[in-house]
């Protein structure tokens, strides 16, 4: 390679003489401390973001900054690569060199540099592996053949990483990959029905499958559930879909509502469904509350409890049979976990609770409430 002309010597020397010492400095440094290490990486993204380069000039540079890679220890690489990842001058060669390091290194490179192009990203995710596709997936722009290849990966890490990542648009044909995917996949199935984009119909279809599976659990706990029981599912399955992100704070005006409907005779376990089965949480504990007579802080802490206990002493109290605490219980699970899909395991113990408590130990759980708050 031939070698620089005077004018450009001139203008590199004094950062090519820092970069060296600096490198010296570190190397002698017997603890590696971090004030060596972090006047390197300076010495090394200055050359890149203070000074203009010709593409001949940043190839010689590039080659001296690989060749330095190449002996230092990793806690360095990784230091160079925090630097170089936020730099648009960075070179390529290096960017690229860094991407292939050990994760470690590559991870905030593969994440953050804006170097990397699609094809760039897409070859390292050809060649490399599951660590390396979830540091490209949490890139904070991604386009379309990048993020399907991505998914096409089927690895269902990288699917939670780049599903959670909510600043990336999705192509139609990649949620129906994923969609498959969550099917089988628990880790990715509640973040994907969070996603705003996501189609009406594969939610709906997901959510179906979701309330095929907990039948299915259902029955082999319980034996044979019922219509009844099943029936009850498919409905929550319905109302899961159609639910919106309501408040769960009641107003004053939903709290008189339930006082004038209790005045009037008409508040009833009934009623109270009414409202949650069209997804007004914050309207079912108003009228909760107004017909328990436990106060709305303290309903809001019943429905939080991991089997709703006190909920199903109120349904038991009252009459209410199996399959109206059953609706309640999954139509409230936003409530406790911010997600619509429950347990299955988490459900079987509630149910169990519904059946083996007496009328007494219900009348009991539900004076406690109303003692805790008054």
């Amino acid at each position: 390679m031939s070698s620089l002309g005077s004018e450009s010597m001139n203008k590199l020397t004094p950062h090519l003489v820092r970069l060296h010492e600096s490198e010296k400095l570190y190397q002698l440094a017997r603890d590696k401390n971090p004030e060596a290490r972090a006047e390197l990486g300076a010495a090394v993204t200055d050359l890149f973001a203070t000074t203009e380069l010709s593409v001949r000039e940043q190839e010689i540079i590039s080659d001296i900054l690989i060749t330095m890679l190449r002996q230092a220890e990793i806690d360095l690489r990784m230091a160079i690569a925090e630097r170089l990842s936020a730099l648009d001058k960075a070179p390529l060669r290096v960017i690229l060199y860094l991407s292939n390091d050990e994760i470690d290194v590559a991870k905030t490179v593969l994440a953050r540099s804006p170097v990397l192009e699609d094809m760039d990203l897409m070859y390292i995710i050809q060649t490399r592996d599951s660590p390396y596709w979830q540091a490209i997936a949490r890139r904070p722009t991604l386009n379309a053949p990048v993020v399907r290849a991505l998914v096409e990966t089927h690895d269902t890490a990288t699917a939670t990483v780049l599903i959670n990542n909510q600043a990336v648009t999705f192509p139609q044909d990649v949620f129906v990959i994923l969609a498959e995917m969550a099917q089988t996949a628990n880790d990715i199935r509640t973040p994907l029905l969070q996603r705003r984009d996501i189609p009406r119909d594969l939610a709906s279809a997901l959510y179906a499958h979701v309330g095929a599976r907990i039948e299915q659990e259902l029955q082999q706990t319980f034996g044979n559930i019922g219509p009844d029981v099943a029936d009850a599912v498919e409905d929550v399955t319905a109302e899961l879909v159609a639910s919106g992100q309501d408040e769960f704070t009641p107003s004053a005006q939903m709290i008189q509502a339930a006082k004038t409907l209790a005045s009037r005779g008409q508040l009833t376990i009934e009623t109270m469904m009414r409202a949650l089965k069209v997804g007004q949480i914050a309207s079912f504990i108003a009228q909760t509350s107004v017909f328990s007579g436990i106060p709305v802080d303290g309903v809001k802490n019943i429905l939080k409890e991991q089997h709703c206990q006190t909920l199903a002493a109120i349904c038991r109290v009252n009459r209410a049979d199996k399959k109206v605490f059953l609706k309640m219980f999954l139509l409230t699970q936003r409530l406790r976990s911010g997600e619509k899909l429950v347990d299955p395991g988490v459900l079987n113990q509630a149910l169990m609770k519904f059946d083996q408590m007496g009328l007494a130990e219900c009348q009991a759980l539900i004076d406690v409430q109303k003692n805790k708050i008054n």
